[in-house]
């Protein structure tokens, strides 16, 4: 078996772009170089270091290494440092990484020859790293909390944060439960309702996670070849003459845990690297939460999200946009907590309807009116994501108020109120990623309204290049 040694980094804007990501994520727990998603986190993906692309130096560096080691003690192991030796160690590898200062010296290395998009996607990822840097030395000083959650917000969205009110999206939940033949009198609780509906329309055992997952992305990809694939010529050109129709998509490995008290439901992992003959491997481990009941047609909604048309099929096409050279190594090197995930997130969101031609009626023609209920659940999530934050840390309400008002309000069942909760208390996980699939499914949708579901596809799936929620509208 040939054994492929991966290549260094070039010089200039890979070299800062991959420390600079690399360092964000080791000042927020990451470690990118451990494969599988658990030790992932601002630098999700990275061109498997083994074969491809080497970790940049940064990667390597001692200081950056003992704080990854740090990351991993919990506070009663021997050898954890203590408040303020951390945070000396974490002001000197910002000072010595100039990570105060990162859009401006990531723009300096970009050259003059290089497309408007792509300047202006690099700059908002530098401004999301850059504020990511800012916070993590502030919380490591014990100060108050800077850039505030406004900022923290706008910055990966690129709007500002308002509330989403729920109360639509109820009256359509109640009314999607009445077309499935449920009960929805207002004496009766929403709750309770749509855990009755949940009941008649089962839970997907975890005796049968592996077999349903495998049927419904079959007939998946049957759905995306015909609405997607075949109606678009992508342009691929370079990678063995393959378009998207004739890659196999055939690197996903599937993995079912069962942990009910885990704030994670599913969870997609890109891999990449090559295969033992030098063919590009496209591996991605999918990993989902049986703790977490997952009704059948809910399948449909998680499959298409984590795999087919969502996560896989967007960082596969990513993937060999950058075998091309048509992509930089910002489009294989994906992120959380950036303006970048907010249009996964939404791609993510809207993939089933894409799968379907882009619209949700198609879904519900052809799956069942069952869905209609899924997706108007889904939306009810995407507002507790995106509150949820808003109300705990902008509005300052108590931790209580909120779960209530998650329970109440976004009719979220109490296993998905503590998950929320979860997400809602993190510092940049409740304001930089968790009102991304609200936000995004927004763009999405208003964007298939205006462009048409093959357009949206077209630029979502990389040929105009890599694109984040602001660049993308601009693409368009």
């Amino acid at each position: 078996m040939e054994i492929f040694q991966p290549r260094p980094l070039e010089a200039g804007f890979e070299t800062e772009y991959a420390n600079d990501l690399i360092l964000v994520d080791t000042l927020w727990g990451g470690d990118v170089g451990i494969p599988g998603a658990n030790a992932h986190f601002i630098a999700d993906t990275y061109p498997d270091p083994t074969t491809e692309v080497q970790l940049p130096p940064a990667y390597s560096d001692p200081q950056v290494i003992a704080l990854r080691e740090d990351n991993t003690k919990s506070d009663n192991d021997d050898g954890k440092l203590s408040a303020e030796d951390r945070a000396e160690l974490i002001n000197s590898i910002v000072g010595k990484y100039d990570l105060l200062d990162i859009p401006e010296r990531l723009d300096a290395t970009l050259g003059q020859e290089i497309p408007q998009l792509r300047r202006h996607f690099v700059a908002n990822m530098g401004r999301c790293f850059d504020v990511m840097a800012h916070l993590a030395a502030s919380k490591a000083n014990k100060k108050i909390l800077a850039p505030s959650f406004e900022e923290r917000y706008i910055v990966a969205t690129r709007r500002a944060p308002e509330l989403i009110d729920p109360a639509e999206l109820r009256e359509h939940l109640r009314a999607t439960l009445a077309s499935v033949g449920l009960e929805v009198t207002t004496s009766r609780d929403l709750r309770e309702t749509t855990a009755a509906y949940t009941h008649q329309v089962g839970i997907v055992s975890p005796e049968q996670f592996e077999q349903e997952v495998a049927r419904v992305n079959k007939e998946l990809m049957d759905q995306i070849r015909i609405n997607i694939f075949r109606k678009l010529h992508f342009r691929f050109d370079g990678h063995a003459d393959e378009h998207l129709e004739d890659v196999a998509f055939d690197g996903l490995k599937f993995e079912a845990f069962n942990k009910p008290d885990s704030h994670i439901s599913g969870s997609s992992c890109y891999l990449g690297g090559l295969t033992s003959d030098g063919k590009p491997a496209f591996r991605d481990l999918v990993e989902f939460n049986a703790g977490h009941p997952i009704t059948r047609p809910a399948l449909w909604h998680i499959c298409s999200h984590e795999m087919k048309p969502g996560h896989y099929v967007d960082s596969v096409a990513a993937d060999i946009g950058w075998r091309c050279k048509k992509l930089g190594l910002e489009a294989v090197a994906h992120t959380m907590c950036t303006t970048e995930t907010v249009v996964r997130e939404g791609w993510a969101q809207k993939a089933l309807a894409m799968a379907f031609g882009g619209s949700e009626q198609a879904v519900i023609d052809a799956l069942g009116s069952e869905h209609a209920v899924e997706f108007a659940i889904d939306r009810l999530v995407d507002a507790g994501k995106h509150n949820g934050p808003i109300l705990l840390q902008r509005d300052g309400q108590s931790l209580d108020a909120v779960k209530e008002y998650l329970a109440r309000d976004c009719v979220q069942s109490d296993l998905y109120v503590r998950k929320l909760v979860a997400w809602s208390k993190h510092p940049i996980l409740g304001s930089m990623y968790a009102p991304g699939y609200a936000v995004g499914h927004d763009v999405l949708t208003k964007a298939v309204e205006k462009y048409g579901a093959l357009r949206v596809a077209e630029v979502a799936l990389h040929q105009e290049g890599y694109q984040d929620i602001d660049t993308f509208q601009q693409a368009l």
